[in-house]
């Protein structure tokens, strides 16, 4: 088993004493600084995942980075690659902005070193290979990779092989990798619908191959259809009456009081698919 420690920025390999540790417990120090001291450290590690060699993916979200540990593991290993940073500066830097609290919208950037290369509504600073704050990571039967990338609104696809700073190959939840009003109503910069993701919590697969994504703030889980293609409208939804309804959360909108229900769900953040 593998625990993600986010208050202690450590990755340990059981719920009891653990058996080694990935990270620093110690490290809060790195969650303060404007960039990632090495391959072996975390900010707050939120999702975990093996894939099909045995290799252990976490995402780290408080560095903006997705990292990939080969075995044989031990204590404090290094990582073998890392997604979202550039490549020139892989384990080294992490972009970073730190996030306290409830999300709430970016604010624009006054220092370009230390600035986050994210989906700001007045920047072009979007890509295929930037993340801000990924929080999940699941591989579908094919070994591709889908990283949550939570405050972007959108879920990634990765293909392999893969390597520091590889660029994404799909987006769910934006028009394409450069957009960044489609997926941010909380910000009011647009209507929800079953094209848009306003907080990508968690991803994973079925069997079928179909693409599951909580959308946090919007109180809902969101179903995809393969094939899959930039963009794509959602094909079924959980915790709404229809995709349009915009009287769900807290996410910037008029929150309606409503009898909690069976159909009802309030900030759902991660799912098992089984």
């Amino acid at each position: 088993r593998c625990l993600s420690d986010w208050s202690s920025d450590v990755c340990s390999s059981d719920l009891m004493e653990p058996s080694l540790v990935l990270g620093d417990s110690k490290a809060s120090q790195y969650c303060e600084n404007h960039g990632r001291t090495s391959a072996s450290t975390f900010c707050h590690p939120s999702g975990v995942t093996f894939d099909s060699e045995g290799n252990l993916w976490v995402a780290d979200q408080g560095n903006n980075g997705v990292l990939e540990f080969a075995p044989p593991f031990s204590s404090h290993m290094a990582a073998k690659l890392e997604f979202g940073q550039p490549t020139d500066t892989v384990f080294t830097s992490n972009l970073h902005q730190q996030i306290e609290g409830e999300r709430h919208p970016p604010q624009k950037a006054t220092d370009s070193q230390n600035t986050p290369d994210i989906c700001l509504p007045d920047s072009d600073s979007c890509s295929a290979s930037t993340l801000w704050g990924p929080r999940s990571v699941a591989f579908d039967a094919d070994g591709n990779v889908w990283v949550a990338d939570e405050y972007n609104s959108r879920a990634l696809w990765f293909t392999p092989p893969f390597g520091n700073g590889r660029a994404a190959m799909t987006v769910i939840g934006e028009e394409d990798f450069a957009h960044k009003g489609l997926g941010a109503p909380y910000q009011g910069q647009g209507p929800v619908s079953a094209k848009t993701i306003s907080d990508a919590a968690a991803v994973a697969l079925d069997s079928e191959g179909n693409l599951v994504v909580v959308d946090r703030l919007e109180n809902r889980v969101l179903l995809y259809s393969p094939p899959f293609r930039n963009g794509m409208a959602a094909t079924w939804v959980l915790g709404s009456s229809d995709f349009d309804d915009t009287n769900l959360g807290p996410s910037g909108r008029k929150l309606l009081k409503r009898a909690v229900n069976a159909n009802l769900l309030n900030r759902p953040s991660c799912i098992l698919l089984f």
